[in-house]
């Protein structure tokens, strides 16, 4: 890999990495057991986790455009799946 192949990777997983792993989180924040407030310390402490398996998964493809495309495409589904838990859970 050359030195663009890695800071095109790293742009990516810094960029588009922590908006998924918010969107990951507030996942968890809406399905979890018992009340919001109780979960507040897991949600703080699983962002950053999250954040740097995303970043480390994104090495893990072979090219540039389909790690890009893979962050994208997690990004979309994972705050529609976000808005639709919301939606739902409010509705009920």
């Amino acid at each position: 890999m050359t030195r663009l192949d890695w800071l095109q990777r790293i742009a990516g997983g810094v960029l588009l990495g922590l908006p998924l792993a918010l969107a990951l989180s507030g996942i968890v924040a809406l399905i979890g057991p018992g009340k919001i407030e109780d979960r507040y310390l897991l949600i703080v402490y699983l962002v950053p986790i999250l954040w740097i398996v995303i970043l480390a998964g994104n090495f893990a493809c072979t090219e540039n455009r389909r790690s890009w495309l893979m962050l994208v495409a997690g990004n979309i589904l994972g705050f529609a799946a976000l808005v639709t838990l919301r939606i739902a859970l409010h509705l009920s």
